[in-house]
């Protein structure tokens, strides 16, 4: 999501119905008492704004007129309580933390044939070499060009795969794996290559591990 959406989002949360919202009678969503409407009308103190009937659940089905089943009328009718502005924000900011407000570190290609994953190894510098390089593949595919933002250092430096038992060591290599099974399609099948392919992954894990290592020294290898 880019920060162009996020801050679209963010519009679109600020000027809705202020603050949480409850999930009441299993289909009918509501502000809190005595909220503010968005427009700056309150509600009574013992009263709340409805924000959403879920019951009136209707469509033409075969050509004649359907009703949802209750239970996703009510499933619905939770979404929307959990989805509200104030999660919204909370998210938001927290995106905004992670992204460190900068401007993005490099730019990517997202491919529509591949439902919109971003090629983390086709990157440019510039936007305006990325888009240059989507301009040039003629190949009838719709091509986006999207920011890639460098991360700020979290308290937790260990990923949470981590705590399953896995080393620094498996994990890089399972992020190997990863990005080689994603750019090349493979879906396995085949003892011979299985064995190289994971043989290949631990030896880039290694290397990562090697290059760490001279990058901060005193960090450990984390094995």
């Amino acid at each position: 999501m880019t920060k162009q959406e996020r801050d679209k989002l963010r519009d679109l949360a600020l000027a809705a119905t202020p603050g949480e919202w409850d999930q009441k009678n299993t289909t009918d969503v509501f502000g809190p008492l005595a909220g503010d409407s968005g427009d700056g009308t309150m509600a009574d103190s013992s009263d709340a704004w409805m924000i959403a009937d879920c019951s009136v659940g209707l469509t033409s089905v075969n050509g004649e007129l359907a009703t949802m089943d209750v239970k996703i009328q009510r499933r619905n009718a939770a979404y929307i309580a959990a989805a509200n502005p104030a999660t919204l924000l909370a998210l938001l900011d927290r995106i905004d933390e992670l992204d460190g407000g900068a401007e993005p570190a490099l730019w990517s290609l997202s491919w529509a044939k591949d439902r919109g994953a971003v090629n983390h190894f086709t990157c440019f510098r510039t936007e305006d070499d990325a888009q240059k390089y989507a301009d040039g593949c003629l190949n009838g595919d719709t091509i986006e060009v999207v920011p890639l933002y460098r991360r700020p250092p979290t308290e937790r430096a260990v990923p949470v795969e981590m705590n399953l038992g896995m080393t620094l060591r498996d994990y890089f290599a399972c992020q190997a794996l990863k990005s080689y099974m994603v750019n090349t399609s493979y879906v396995g099948g085949h003892a011979a290559i299985d064995a190289d392919i994971a043989r290949y992954a631990y030896e880039l894990a290694e290397a990562m591990l090697e290059a760490r290592n001279t990058a901060a020294p005193g960090a450990g290898g984390g094995e």
